[in-house]
C-alpha cells in the first residue's frame, strides 16, 4: 500500500485524473452467483439440464433430461427459468431475502430483478413451450436466500391432469442446476429454497 501511495504522490497532476465518468460498476460487483444450497420442495426432483447454446449445452452433451433453456447473457448474476410443454397457465414467483417478490404482478424489483415471459404461458394453443424467467442483474442484486414458488393457475386445454415444470438455475450464461416439479391443478408450491453467493 505504501508503494502505491508513494507512486501516486510522485506523479504529476495529470496522473491523478481519470478517464472514467464515475458511473462504472466494479467488475466484482457483477460476479455471477453460485448455488451454495438448493433444497427442493415436495414433488420436486433434480434432473439433468443445460443451455441451448454454450459449452454446457444439452445439444453438445446429449445427456439432458430437462428441456434445455436459454441460460441468458453473461451479465445475469442469477437466472431462474420455469418451462413446461403444455398450454397450461403456470406462474413463477421468486422472493429474495428481503421479502421482495418478483412475478408477473411485479415484473421488476429494487434488487435488480426482472420477470420475462414468453408465448405459451396462458390458456392459448401454442407450439411454444410455456416459459417464465426471473433474471437478476446489476450491482443491487442480493446474495443469500431466495424462495422459488410455482402456481398452476389453470389447466386450460390439457384437461385436469398434472403438469411437469422444469426449473433451471443459471448464472453468467452457464447452467447451474435443474429440477422438475409436478403440479396438480390449482397447486401453489415452494419448488426451491436457495442460498446463493459469490
Amino acid at each position: 500500500m505504501a508503494l502505491v501511495l508513494l507512486a501516486a504522490a510522485c506523479g504529476s497532476d495529470d496522473d491523478l485524473t481519470s478517464d472514467t465518468s464515475g458511473d462504472e460498476v466494479a467488475a466484482e460487483d457483477l460476479t455471477p452467483f453460485r448455488i451454495l444450497r438448493a433444497s427442493p420442495g415436495p414433488f420436486v426432483r433434480p434432473v439433468r439440464g443445460g443451455c441451448t447454446v454454450g459449452e454446457d449445452s444439452c445439444e453438445r452433451r446429449g445427456d439432458c433430461e430437462a428441456v434445455p433453456v436459454d441460460c441468458g447473457p453473461s451479465t445475469d448474476r442469477l437466472r431462474i427459468t420455469a418451462h413446461w410443454a403444455t398450454s397450461d397457465d403456470v406462474d413463477l414467483y421468486v422472493t429474495d431475502k428481503n421479502g421482495d417478490t418478483l412475478s408477473f404482478l411485479r415484473p421488476t424489483t429494487y434488487s435488480g430483478g426482472e420477470m420475462l415471459r414468453s408465448p405459451g404461458r396462458t390458456c392459448v394453443p401454442s407450439r411454444e413451450v410455456g416459459e417464465e424467467i426471473a433474471t437478476y442483474s446489476g450491482p443491487a442484486v442480493l446474495d443469500g436466500a431466495y424462495r422459488v414458488v410455482l402456481q398452476h393457475f389453470g389447466s386450460c386445454m390439457s384437461g385436469l391432469g398434472t403438469v411437469d415444470v422444469d426449473v433451471t438455475l443459471s448464472a453468467g450464461g452457464r447452467h447451474l442446476q435443474s429440477f422438475r416439479a409436478t403440479l396438480a391443478p390449482r397447486d401453489r408450491i415452494e419448488v426451491l429454497s436457495l442460498d446463493v453467493g459469490e
